[in-house]
């Protein structure tokens, strides 16, 4: 498990060789290793990881079936998360995005909490995408905040709270 910075500007590639090349320059908080029973039964398997070390913040897991990510005829699944206490809820409404925002110990709103506003918008010249930045909104004394958006317009949200971050894996459409 490594631990990124909460930006959303920084991207996982998606080239296997570009992601673990990439991944090494964050330090890795956690590690395990496990022996699994076979899975050729054709059914779905699944197994739950509990870390210990996770503070808040964003961190990429990595599974390989081999003993190095550098494997070359290993399988190997990435996938990224948070651990924060801030929740976001959503609500759309005509043209309007509707957010609320809550802890998750508690279940109170928080107040003044910085919700960021991105788009992701394709570069046809890099072939990818690229996020920019559009606006700042603050949470009101009842952790709500709307968001004005486009038709067709898809955007991601980064919520600050004093020293916490979540950056909500799925984008929000219009």
């Amino acid at each position: 498990i490594y631990k990124l910075p909460a930006d959303p500007e920084i991207i996982v590639p998606s080239d296997w060789q570009e992601t673990i090349d990439f991944l090494q320059q964050f330090p890795i908080v956690e590690s395990y290793q496990w022996t699994l029973p076979a899975a050729d039964d054709l059914f779905e398997h699944k197994t739950e990881l509990i870390t210990s070390n996770a503070g808040k913040g964003r961190y990429v897991i990595t599974v390989s079936t081999g003993k190095e990510l550098s494997d070359e005829n290993a399988a190997i699944a990435v996938s990224s998360f948070y651990v924060s206490n801030i929740a976001v809820t959503n609500r759309r409404e005509a043209e309007q995005t509707e957010f609320r925002i809550l802890s998750r110990d508690s279940g109170l709103p928080l107040a003044q909490v910085e919700l960021t506003i991105f788009e992701s918008l394709y570069s046809r010249f890099d072939r990818r995408f690229d996020i920019i930045e559009i606006e700042k909104i603050y949470t009101d004394d009842v952790g709500s905040v709307s968001y004005s958006r486009r038709a067709g317009q898809s955007f991601r949200v980064r919520a600050v709270f004093e020293r916490d971050t979540l950056i909500p894996d799925e984008p929000f459409y219009a």
